[in-house]
């Protein structure tokens, strides 16, 4: 008899660290669909999550990834459960832009942080974040000066969400 990751189904909230490590064993039939919290660190276990698809993950709220090395999130091919509620995405040290269309179908989406991304430069366009209330950038110095208030080129993309702290 198989026993895997995905049978573990009173399991609501996940942290998998990956570390350093170049070896990534992921369970073939991926993780419990009825998770409400992953946190993911580490570039190769990042792009084993992502790989499987997280979009299986149907009752997911929370989203937490560190340290993947990808140049956009999320990639074209990746697509997010729109049930998230929250995002959080730090120290991916090449990340350029934001991507909207993998944002597109994030309509639940009310928490946004982005920290630790010297490169990011971009974010989704206005339409993509309408249920936005809270957005936090931390340590991004380009995208800090293309958010600046009334004057970043992507100040009108930000301006009707609540709480912005840059």
């Amino acid at each position: 008899m198989e026993w895997g990751l995905h049978r573990l189904t009173s399991i609501k909230d996940l942290l998998i660290d990956g570390g350093n490590s170049d070896a990534v064993i992921f369970p073939e039939r991926g993780l419990p669909t009825n998770l409400t919290m992953l946190s993911i660190s580490g570039p190769n276990i990042v792009k084993a999550v992502m790989e499987w698809g997280l979009h299986r993950l149907t009752s997911l709220t929370m989203l937490r990834i560190d340290g993947s090395n990808c140049v956009s999130f999320p990639q074209e091919e990746i697509k997010l459960p729109p049930s998230l509620n929250s995002i959080s995405i730090s120290h991916f040290k090449n990340l350029r832009k934001l991507s909207s269309k993998g944002f597109q179908h994030l309509s639940s989406l009310q928490h946004l942080r982005i920290g630790n991304c010297p490169k990011l430069k971009s974010l989704p366009k206005k339409q993509v974040l309408p249920s936005l209330l809270d957005l936090q950038i931390l340590d991004c110095p380009v995208l800090k000066k293309r958010c600046k208030r009334d004057k970043g080129k992507y100040w009108p993309n930000i301006a009707h969400i609540p709480r912005v702290q840059i």
